[in-house]
């Protein structure tokens, strides 16, 4: 990277998952900038890709692909097949995991919706699901879910909400009926949003663009 005046003031050599194996010239912070279209989150660890983040840990996203199986390449979490020739721009989504109760998840069978909670969260990536009781299932749902939900959103003042949701108001009490919730959770490393549907127009929005949904194996 270059200064103003043509000086050589940033200069680093990314390792194959895209991050910084060798630092010649400058600070990591100087430039947050590392595949194309990738955006180092310092406070995650996280690069933000558009509409999904990548973790230079794993060499993988933390969400899946969007068009699945079309990418040619059959790791739904993978980058790109080959980092020296491909990049990846954009990293859009419309996949969410939720761990419900055994007793919810007959409403869900039965129903093809899923039932109301005290804030019913639903997570974009399963791992993080996994780390509670009960039963996994994956939801795939119609395009432009998300583009919905952000239109009743508020979020918490987390890093990664502020950064991807600036405009988006903040919480407040009795957000359940009206709004979803944008909210920031999981460890150093691996933070990613989390939607709170609530119980009210959060959760319709939800179930009425359900495209399918399925049990996953823990």
């Amino acid at each position: 990277m270059y200064n103003h005046v043509g000086n050589l003031v940033w200069q680093a050599e990314l390792d194959i998952y895209g991050k910084i194996r060798t630092l010649e010239r400058g600070s990591p912070q100087d430039c947050p900038f590392r595949y194309q279209g990738q955006y180092e989150d310092v406070e995650t660890g996280l690069y933000y890709n558009r509409f999904r983040y990548y973790s230079p840990e794993s060499g993988t996203y933390i969400s899946q692909d969007p068009i699945r199986l079309k990418g040619n390449n059959p790791n739904i979490y993978a980058y790109v097949s080959d980092s020296n020739v491909w990049v990846d721009v954009f990293g859009l989504s419309e996949t969410f995991f939720r761990t419900i109760s055994r007793e919810h998840a007959d409403i869900l069978e039965s129903t093809g919706k899923l039932p109301a909670t005290k804030e019913t969260f639903t997570s974009p990536t399963k791992v993080f699901s996994d780390g509670y009781e009960g039963v996994t299932y994956e939801f795939t749902m119609k395009d432009g879910t998300t583009a919905e939900l952000e239109k009743i959103g508020v979020r918490d003042n987390s890093r990664l909400t502020r950064r991807k949701y600036l405009d988006m108001p903040e919480v407040k009490p009795g957000w359940t009926q009206n709004h979803a919730y944008f909210k920031q959770e999981g460890p150093k490393g691996r933070k990613q949003i989390n939607i709170g549907l609530g119980k009210g127009k959060g959760l319709d929005i939800f179930n009425k663009n359900i495209d399918s949904f399925k049990k996953t194996c823990n």
